[in-house]
């Protein structure tokens, strides 16, 4: 609860007076919400669908792990199924291909490191939704599982924890048999390995721990004159026998994966300027990968973070041409993260497109590019739903979030959008009409 004696919100909060907002729309309309019960039941990231059901991640606000929401009638979306999360772990992301449905487990950030966590994947047969039958479970070590590709049904690959590594890197695991899973590749960057020499100092507190310009706060341990970043895999995208990875401060790389046991470097395009790389989007038809940065902090203590479209011509040597312009508005004020998230994926099944993308902003919701000249890209349409009716959430320090946090989306190939919100409001499905 907020204390109204305060004259001043919290950093985060947004600017008194302006904490409720309408919704703000051009090109959508909302036809379906599911609030979960409202905050924090309604904490959702990443959402896919499968037949007339959404499978939702949650992010760890609430003790959930992996929910499924009857979206049959879009204007009345319910919650039919539900697991819990395991004790001090998220279960934030969620693949699936054909009847097989693979979920992360990460240890929760907010948890003590001593905490015990569970690290690695399950994998469900979802051939009967709403039900979710266990087939198998998959360790991984360290600090466990956040992003990972799974789409041709056969690979997972996973940003995976490994405790001989200083960070997350790139496992492939073999799911032909889903119930025993195996390990069948991996890739680090060179000096991720534990004991290897590498040129920076890698960066262990929280990714909000950073000073007014949206740099980290320098360890005091870090030697003087060496780069202090976070070498982390994020998230790979795999299209053909090309994995684009999206690399935590260190850019762009691209991975020849036609040999799954031996994942080939192509190129790496670390952009000293570009931290906290989150997505490459690959447009491979255009010789193009969309490539954006993630803002994390809720306190208004970043950088601008960025969303670069490449030039994939000669793919040992990528280049930007241009950038995806940023939302207009006021939303750095309002508090909360304000800058790029996620990105609707052109997965198999879904609407698929290189020439318009879907990316979310935070708190400035969902925003759509035309990319038909990627020398001059420009935003066609967007929605911000309307601020949702909870009291302001407090996410460490004295920094509280009242604005809505929209974390993911994914368009079905009816044109139908579907936005989570992480922060308690659920799901919301709409129409274009554009």
């Amino acid at each position: 609860m907020v204390d109204a004696s305060r004259t001043k919100p919290a950093p985060g909060r947004g600017k008194p007076g302006k904490e409720m907002r309408k919704e703000e729309n051009k090109g959508f309309r909302l036809i379906g919400h599911c609030d979960f019960g409202g905050s924090p039941r309604g904490d959702i990231a990443q959402l896919l669908p499968k037949d007339n059901f959404l499978i939702c991640g949650h992010p760890g606000r609430s003790d959930a792990g992996v929910s499924v929401v009857d979206v049959s009638n879009p204007r009345k979306p319910r919650v039919v199924n539900q697991l819990p999360a395991a004790k001090n772990t998220h279960s934030n992301k969620v693949q699936i291909a054909g009847d097989i449905l693979v979920v992360n487990n990460e240890r929760f950030p907010f948890s003590k490191p001593a905490e015990l966590f569970k690290a690695g994947i399950d994998m469900y047969d979802i051939s009967r939704l709403p039900e979710l039958r266990p087939l198998a479970y998959f360790k991984t070590g360290g600090e466990g599982v956040h992003r990972f590709w799974f789409a041709d049904g056969r690979y997972a690959y996973l940003t995976a924890g490994d405790d001989g590594y200083i960070d997350q890197i790139l496992k492939i695991i073999d799911l032909k048999d889903p119930a025993h899973p195996k390990e069948v590749g991996r890739w680090a960057l060179p000096g991720m390995k534990k004991g290897e020499k590498r040129g920076w100092h890698q960066y262990e507190r929280g990714h909000a721990d950073k000073n007014p310009d949206g740099t980290y706060k320098r360890p005091p341990d870090a030697p003087a004159g060496m780069e202090v970043k976070k070498a982390s895999l994020h998230l790979p995208i795999v299209a053909g026998d090309r994995a684009y990875c999206a690399w935590w401060d260190s850019g762009l790389v691209i991975l020849d994966v036609s040999d799954v046991s031996n994942p080939k470097l192509v190129s790496h395009t670390d952009l000293k300027e570009s931290m906290q790389t989150h997505t490459a989007l690959p447009l491979r038809d255009r010789n193009l990968c969309i490539v954006s940065d993630e803002y994390t902090s809720y306190a208004g203590i970043d950088s601008e973070k960025k969303i670069r479209v490449f030039d994939l011509s000669d793919e040992r040597h990528p280049k930007v041409i241009s950038e995806l312009p940023q939302p207009q508005g006021d939303y750095v004020e309002r508090g909360g993260r304000s800058g790029p998230h996620n990105a609707h994926e052109n997965r198999p099944g879904s609407f698929i497109s290189s020439e318009r993308v879907y990316w979310t902003f935070f708190n400035a919701g969902l925003r759509v590019y035309d990319i038909r000249d990627a020398y001059h890209p420009k935003e066609i349409a967007h929605y911000v739903p309307a601020t949702p009716k909870r009291e302001p959430i407090h996410v460490g320090g004295n920094v509280e979030v009242l604005q809505v946090q929209v974390d993911d989306v994914y368009v079905a190939e009816s044109g139908l959008v579907y936005l989570s919100e992480r922060m308690g409001d659920g799901v919301y499905i709409l129409e274009p009409e554009f």
